[in-house]
């Protein structure tokens, strides 16, 4: 005869979980899963581990820079968008650190343009972060946006004989098999006395140059496979919203501005700039966006921080 046991559901569901968590083949990173796409999300520095050769598409964002403060005026530059990295390459099997590049400081800064995003790396591949906003002076020569992933936006100029700044230039390369985006901020165009700065460059084009009002941040760049809604999940509603259904990533910040309308963030994560009654905005975290130029007066409303960067893996299961 013979005899039959009850079967030990608690062994057989611990064997899966000890075969699901040792025996996946890809781990780091955040996961989410979409019908047959597979996303690993880093927010934060970690570890991809690959235990054999796999093909990803690659999204990777430098940390946005942040908006210019001013010494005496509101004429301050919107912060470039971090540099972005994009494409398909083969992850060869082995342990790659991850380091996510953080958003420039915003604030008062009365002496300085503003701070420049951290780099995003992973492997050999590096997405550099975005220049910071300029800041206006009282007189003589008017500083530059900073060069970086995108550059930083112009300030503006308040006397006839200050020469006009320029916004600085965009440094994002390609790097091996992936794209590079990254664009040039606002230049200085507007009439003297014009207390108003222009906007920072984004990923998808350049800053806006300011006439009479604060400088546009520029677009952000559009990834459809990294749409926001796929990731409602893992990041606030604010940050779904501004990504949208086209995955759009790294807008440059719009500049701060005394006398005309305040700059207006870049689509894809900028911040808007400030006024003469309102600080600029911060660049939404981890889309890579440019801060605002700051209002005035300067001990009252600062510039805005860059949005810090973000790596995501894909792939098809």
């Amino acid at each position: 005869m013979f005899k039959f046991y009850p079967k030990d559901t608690s062994t057989t569901s611990n064997i899966r979980k000890y075969f699901s968590n040792n025996f996946r083949s890809i781990t780091g990173g955040t996961v989410v899963t979409s019908g047959n796409n597979v996303y690993h999300i880093f927010t934060s520095p970690g570890t991809l581990s690959v235990r054999s050769d796999q093909s990803f598409e690659v999204l990777m964002i430098g940390g946005g820079g942040a908006g210019g403060s001013a010494d005496i005026e509101a004429g301050q530059g919107g912060g470039g968008a971090g540099g972005i990295l994009h494409g398909t390459t083969t992850v060869l099997a082995g342990d790659y650190p991850i380091v996510v590049g953080s958003g420039g400081a915003g604030g008062f800064i009365p002496t300085g343009n503003g701070a420049p995003g951290s780099n995003t790396t992973f492997s050999t591949y590096t997405a550099l972060g975005g220049g910071g906003g300029a800041y206006q002076v009282s007189s003589g020569a008017q500083p530059n946006g900073d060069s970086g992933g995108s550059g930083g936006g112009a300030s503006g100029h308040d006397a006839p004989d200050n020469p006009l700044s320029s916004g600085g230039s965009a440094t994002q390369t390609p790097s091996g098999d992936l794209t590079g985006y990254g664009n040039a901020g606002g230049n200085d165009t507007g009439p003297a006395g014009s207390d108003s700065g222009s906007g920072g460059g984004g990923a998808g084009g350049a800053g806006i140059d300011q006439n009479d009002s604060g400088g546009p941040g520029g677009n952000g760049q559009p990834f459809t496979s990294f749409a926001g809604p796929i990731f409602a999940s893992v990041f606030p509603a604010t940050w779904v919203t501004s990504v949208g259904p086209t995955g759009l990533y790294g807008g440059g910040g719009g500049a701060g501005s005394n006398s005309g309308t305040r700059g207006q963030p870049g689509p894809g994560g900028g911040g808007r700039g400030g006024s003469a009654s309102s600080s600029g905005q911060d660049g939404i975290a981890n889309t890579g966006g440019g801060g605002g130029g700051g209002g005035a007066p300067i001990v009252t409303y600062a510039s805005g921080s860059g949005g810090d960067g973000l790596v995501i893996f894909k792939y098809t299961v």
